[in-house]
């Protein structure tokens, strides 16, 4: 069977996801379609086999017995889906930097499964997103597009790359990732065709770092006048020269831009010191002569993650980083943004790097005399990702129970990983006893299996030898699914660490400042016994580095040191608000993390921003008076 098409998969999970048979209008209504296109749907879906049966009932899907019992605890009931604002905005976003024709109402409907009013509504979120950077929402003949300022457009197409390179919500959805305009795979291999060609070799295990760097680098190229370029730095001659301008050559042939002599000098000065001779007896290239401040950036991220737990060895990812903020250095003079919305998408798809990324920028302005505006954090978030990334495995585990016949295993076991390899780790079972052996001892998150098992303790995905689209669909369904529980079972973890002596209510009518905020609940936090009198400081310090106020609606202010007597959460609620500099805020939650938790932090705080950044979440936990009240809002999602 061929891969379905977006709207075909979505028709299947709704059945699948279904215990009872689904007419064509119940259909049409779900995905926004007419019943006769939902009726074409289902017979194109059933041109290689008979998957959906029809009845005077309904639709519903042809499984054999016991199947489907395991296809929806695969599912779960309830898989996360992507921002539909954000999935516009992606396609939007395409028309800044190529000549395609912007889409129509009708285009966005098909990609969202949307009826054309519900995509009018999306449209009006996009439009209010777009007017706080500057762009509008245009309309031409019909066709849909962003206008706006060369600054304007660079920083939105900044906070997309930027949202997708950490895995936030437009990492995953129907629209076509931008962080692929980085396109970093074939910056990758041109690079190394372009090295080879002068003799020479990247490093081993410095091509992603090296690659990545050069490739934001020619992504700053492709957008709008408003990226400033490198003026000056290190001299780059000889082969770094000569390698850059054959990259920027083909770079060229593949996107319409052009490259002066310093965009070439740029992606030279990258490469300094990290291609080494191919031919023995040639000398290796110096390294960039900046070691003494390299060391310092290695050591400014080292100092800024160890709080939390997190030991950095040297790697690609860290060499990266020590590339990216030697360029920012040299661009630092005279360049001055000051436009906030570039981490929006940071702040909520992936708090904790926002939050390493404040302090990291903050100890580099002291260390080396750098300022760090917003537009620049952003891209340190990248490779702070990358290095964070390094650091651990935390995808689920899955289990593959398979036969060997005719190497069956081994090919499902490729499949899976080029569709699911950046999100599970995958390992191949034969044998029914071992894989329950895994599944009881808590060894894997999720079994794949071919052949019915029973007694699993796990949820689990019966599949085809063959590996049909509708089997990639219901694995899919089932990752989001652990992936959201995963994320709720840590927020449930959190309820000890709340107390009623540490709940405040604050009824008062007038305004108050962070200032006194902070004081109060550090206050509180020391009389509870959880904190020393040192505590105060080290929040007023990580409050200097970078406000911890998340979409100017709450605010999770902490320690810089995770040395707390005790992990604790001290709440306040406000009628009138707290102005936390600048926004008016209604819910401050002061977290105190004990070494013994520190390593849980990066967890914890991910899955509290995440649900405090909850539209329809933050009112009750705003209007909540007591602590019952405020972890029934919380933690009984």
């Amino acid at each position: 069977m061929a891969l379905m098409s977006e709207r075909q998969r979505r028709i299947v999970s709704l059945l699948a996801a279904s215990p009872a048979p689904l007419t064509g209008g119940e259909l049409a209504q779900e995905v926004g379609v007419s019943v006769r296109t939902v009726q074409a749907e289902v017979a194109r879906i059933n041109g290689d086999g008979a998957l959906i049966e029809s009845s005077n009932r309904g639709y519903r899907l042809r499984r054999d017995p016991g199947d489907s019992a395991a296809v929806r605890d695969g599912l779960g009931g309830g898989a996360t889906s992507s921002d539909p604002a954000d999935a516009v905005l992606r396609v939007l976003a395409r028309g800044l930097v190529t000549d395609e024709e912007g889409p129509t109402t009708e285009d966005l409907g098909e990609l969202l499964f949307m009826s054309r009013t519900a995509v009018e509504r999306v449209l009006g979120e996009v439009r209010e997103r777009v007017s706080r950077q500057g762009l509008a929402l245009s309309r031409t003949r019909g066709r849909i597009s962003l206008t706006g300022d060369d600054d304007a457009r660079r920083r939105l197409l900044s906070r997309l790359v930027v949202d997708e390179a950490t895995g936030g919500p437009s990492a995953e959805g129907p629209a076509e990732p931008v962080s692929a305009l980085l396109d970093l795979g074939f910056v990758r291999d041109l690079i190394g065709r372009c090295a080879h060609r002068e003799n020479r070799y990247v490093e081993p295990g410095y091509e992603t770092g090296l690659a990545t760097s050069v490739a934001i680098a020619l992504f700053r190229m492709r957008c709008p006048s408003g990226l400033a370029r490198v003026e000056g730095g290190d001299a780059a001659d000889g082969v770094e020269l000569r390698v850059a301008d054959a990259v920027c050559a083909a770079y060229m042939r593949r996107w319409p831009i052009r490259a002066c002599a310093e965009d070439v000098a740029q992606v030279a000065s990258l490469l300094v010191g990290w291609m080494r001779p191919t031919q023995p007896g040639v000398p290796r290239e110096a390294r960039s002569r900046h070691v003494e401040r390299d060391a310092r950036v290695e050591d400014v991220v080292r100092d800024a993650l160890a709080p939390y737990g997190i030991s950095v060895e040297d790697g690609p990812a860290l060499r990266g980083l020590v590339l990216h903020v030697d360029q920012l250095v040299r661009r630092s003079d005279g360049q001055s943004v000051t436009d906030d919305g570039l981490l929006e998408g940071v702040k909520r798809s992936c708090p904790f790097l926002f939050e390493v990324s404040q302090v990291v920028a903050k100890a580099l302005s002291e260390r080396l005399d750098v300022t760090v505006d917003e537009s620049e954090l952003g891209f340190l978030c990248i490779h702070l990702g990358l290095v964070v990334g390094e650091l651990a495995d935390n995808r689920p585990r899955v289990a593959l129970l398979s036969t060997t016949y005719r190497s069956v295993d081994q090919a499902l076991r490729d499949q899976l990983v080029m569709h699911f390899g950046d999100r599970a780790s995958i390992r191949v079972f034969t044998r029914a006893a071992e894989t329950l052996d895994e599944a009881r001892t808590g060894s894997v998150d999720l079994v794949v299996t071919t052949r019915p098992l029973r007694g699993l303790p796990v949820p689990h995905v019966l599949i085809s030898p063959l590996l049909l689209s509708d089997d990639l669909l219901a694995i899919g369904e089932a990752l989001r699914h652990h992936a959201r529980s995963g994320r709720l079972a840590q927020l449930r973890s959190t309820r000890p660490f709340f107390s009623e002596e540490l709940f405040v209510r604050d009824d008062g009518a007038t305004v108050r400042e962070r200032d006194e905020v902070i004081d109060e609940l550090c206050a509180r936090l020391e009389a509870a016994g959880a904190v020393g009198a040192e505590f105060a400081a080290s929040v007023r310090a990580r409050e200097a580095a970078g406000s911890t106020c998340f979409f100017e609606r709450f605010a999770i202010p902490h320690a810089i040191e995770m040395d707390a007597r005790r992990t604790a959460f001290c709440v306040l609620t406000s009628r009138a608000g707290v102005c936390w500099g600048g926004p008016v805020i209604r819910v401050v939650l002061m977290i105190a993390v004990r070494r013994e938790d520190r390593e849980r932090f990066m967890s914890m705080f991910d899955s509290t921003v995440r649900a405090l950044g909850t539209p329809e979440l933050l009112p009750r936990l705003e209007r909540a008076r007591t602590l019952d009240d405020f972890l029934a809002a919380l933690l009984d999602q």
